[in-house]
């Protein structure tokens, strides 16, 4: 069992993501890890090749941030902002919420 491959083109060519694709795919066949392209995303200003089925997402990398598994990528102050937003917010909501009840709750809330 595999689970959450990123392949990352450095210069943005969709070609070397294909090729890498199309050369890991038989080999995890060979080991019985097989691709389910249903669950894959494709995150480009291209589409993807015709052999490969996924979930296709169309952003601009310099306008845009991504998230793979957990983690914000794209230009840093579109990343901070989205770190910001998504994680020091919430956060920061969860611990107005937590000063407001009993000591005693809030340790055994936060400990859980």
């Amino acid at each position: 069992y595999m689970d959450d491959i990123t392949l990352i083109s450095d210069d943005g060519k969709v070609d070397d993501v294909a090729k890498c694709f199309q050369w890991l795919q038989p080999r995890f066949e060979n080991i019985g890890l097989i691709f389910n392209q249903k669950k894959c995303e494709w995150f480009s200003r291209l589409p993807p090749p015709d052999f490969i089925r996924c979930n296709v997402t169309v952003k601009d990398s310099q306008s845009h941030t991504i998230r793979i598994l957990g983690a914000y990528f794209g230009p840093d102050a579109l990343v901070q902002e989205a770190i910001h937003t998504n994680v020091m917010e919430p956060l920061q909501r969860t611990f107005e919420k937590l000063r407001r009840l009993p000591c005693q709750t809030a340790l055994h809330i936060a400990s859980n």
